[in-house]
Order: structure tokens, then sequence, then C-alpha cells
């Protein structure tokens, strides 16, 4: 086995310092599957001889060497990471030190997405001047709701919109300018033109008039009810 592995110059002791170098740097908390799978090759290369026990060392060669590029790697990104956050109790060290780099980057992500009180404040602002623009009532909530009216809005807006395209769309072919469909699509394009807030706010009023269609027919029984009632109250 001596005289394969000395062809494949692989040095077998120092395969085992770095990997117990690995360990102790955190590579079995980094990427528990690469540190095992290089250790189990190292293993059981060291129960066989001859070229099967060179062509396993040599795969935990490639593997420690590929595993500890990546942890070098992993860890300068996690150092960055952890110079731009607050570590007081020293948590995130500690997970530095272990090799738990993700928790580090994930901390940093959580404290970049959060903005400060001034950006937030300054947006807060600009969404109310919006919806002061559109003759919105004012909103409580901060910028969440804000933002979520404001989307609302221009959603209604849209869909007013693509109500009067689709009206005009339908048209009869022969319909002449006085024709009362016509009349109706022109009305609706011309306020998406001026005020589709106001459109807006029509075609809902129209869509709830429209639900009142859907109910079934009163008898005639039934209608003269309510006037009859209404007589005997009189006398």
């Amino acid at each position: 086995m001596s005289a394969a592995l000395e062809a494949h110059a692989i040095d077998v002791p120092a395969l085992r310092v770095e990997l117990d170098a690995l360990a102790s740097a955190g590579a079995r908390t980094f990427d528990p599957p690469a540190f095992d799978f290089a250790m189990a090759l190292v293993t059981k290369a060291e129960t066989l001889t001859g070229a099967a026990a060179a062509r396993l060392f040599a795969r935990a060669a490639m593997r420690v060497s590929s595993l500890a590029a990546a942890l070098a790697q992993a860890r300068t990104r996690a150092e960055a990471a952890l110079a731009s956050v607050p570590d007081p109790d020293g948590a995130l060290a500690r997970a530095l030190r272990d090799g738990a780099f993700d928790r580090v980057v994930r901390a940093a992500r959580r404290v970049a997405r959060v903005p400060p009180p001034a950006r937030d404040g300054a947006w807060i602002a600009r969404l109310e001047a919006k919806t002061r623009a559109r003759g919105m009532r004012p909103i409580a909530g901060g910028a969440r709701a804000l933002t979520h009216a404001l989307y609302e809005a221009s959603r209604a807006e849209v869909a007013a919109t693509i109500a009067a395209l689709r009206a005009e769309a339908d048209l009869p072919e022969a319909a002449g300018p006085y024709n009362p469909q016509a009349l109706a699509a022109a009305t609706l394009a011309e306020l998406a033109a001026l005020s589709p807030a106001y459109l807006a706010a029509l075609v809902a009023h129209l869509g709830e008039l429209g639900v009142l269609l859907a109910l079934p027919p009163v008898s005639a029984s039934e209608s003269r009810a309510p006037a009859l009632s209404r007589r005997k109250r009189a006398r």
C-alpha cells in the first residue's frame, strides 16, 4: 500500500491532520455530509491495500481539498457579515467559531432588510401624499396599511379600465352613434381618460347593482302584500 500511495504522492497522516483541523474549524457543522463522506473515504481506505487504497485516498484528498476551500470562502463571507451586525451577547461570534456560517449571514440579512426610522417616515409621507392626490380618506396603520389601500385602489382602477375596454370591444358592428350600448361604452372610455378613480367607483357601484339581478323574481302575490298592509295601516 505504501508504494501505491507514494506513486500517487498522497500523505495519509497529513490528510488525517487536515481533517482534524477542518473539524476544529467547524467543517462538521458547516457541511456535515461532505465532512462525513471524506472521513468515511479515509477510514475505508485505511482498511485496504494497493491500488484500491490509493484510489480511495486520492478521492478523499480531493474531497478534503474541496471542503477546505468551501469552508474558507464561507468563513470569509460570514466574518464580513458579522462585522456589519450587532452581537451584544456574542451568540453570532460563537456561531462563526462553530461553523454555523449561515446563521451569521441570515442575521446580517435580517438587519439589512429593516429600514431605519428616518427612511420609514419618509416612505409613509410619500404614501400619504399619494393617497391625498387620489382623493382618498386618511388611512391609519402605517406604511403597510397605506400600501395595501393604494394597491386596492390601483387594482380597482385597472379592473374598471379593462371593463371599459371590454364594453367597447363588445359593440355590435352595426351600432350607430346613438346606439345605447355605444353611448355607454363611449362614456366609460371618456371616464377612463378623465378620472380612473371615478370610473372605478362607478363600475363598483354597477357591480353591486348587478348582484341584484341574480335575485329570484318576486311573485305577484308577494308584491301585492306590502301594498295591502300599507292600506290597512292607513285606515
